[in-house]
């Protein structure tokens, strides 16, 4: 076989295994994707079983729950997706491993201590912040408010885990392990439907 049939042989064979690992790894995804949603979905049983569908409590937690969630997607959803991972990735295509990984301790060191900072004022202005959020339909209950409050706080230091762990993800992912960071919220669900039972 001449040098010419071998290169044109070699790119094909390269394109198709590239081709092959793509849509292996949009496969894992996808299953992990819905894996989640189902498993999203018996979470939602398991919370109102035990907290009941228009009880006190659940529209505690639902009120409770939305502004760590908010945070999270604000601070770290949209810097980590758009800024850090390709950056990261263009590191280690340029062999510089040293500085994606500097990189990667600089985001995640930065972000930990800016979702922090947030989280910490946010649990002390946390009544303050209810009442924002909810307006007059729970600042004049006073059953519903120090609920509310006391479970925001608890809740306020996830997204401190959150951002970290979006980091992590964000790096796996543009290091092509796409597995373990598809198969997080599946965990994390099943992690409060062990807690809910």
């Amino acid at each position: 076989m001449s040098t010419e049939q071998k290169s044109e042989i070699m790119p094909e064979t390269a394109v198709a295994t590239n081709r092959a690992l793509v849509m292996r790894a949009a496969g894992l995804v996808g299953v992990a994707v819905l894996l989640s949603r189902l498993v999203g979905l018996a979470r939602e049983i398991v919370i109102r079983a035990n907290l009941g569908i228009t009880t006190l409590p659940a529209e505690a937690y639902e009120i409770a729950a939305r502004f760590p969630e908010t945070i999270f997607l604000i601070i770290a959803g949209g810097a980590i997706g758009s800024a850090f991972i390709p950056t990261f990735a263009a590191y280690f295509e340029q062999d510089d491993s040293e500085g994606g990984w500097r990189l990667f301790s600089n985001v995640i060191n930065l972000l930990t201590m800016v979702v922090t900072a947030v989280s910490l004022l946010s649990i002390f202005f946390a009544p303050q912040l209810v009442i924002w959020l909810t307006g007059e339909k729970v600042a004049n209950n006073p059953e519903l408010l120090p609920l509310t409050v006391r479970l925001m706080r608890i809740m306020l230091i996830s997204p401190i885990i959150f951002g970290a762990s979006g980091v992590i993800m964000g790096a796996l992912n543009a290091r092509q392990h796409f597995l373990l960071p598809a198969l997080a919220p599946t965990i994390y669900n099943v992690g409060i439907i062990a807690g809910g039972l």
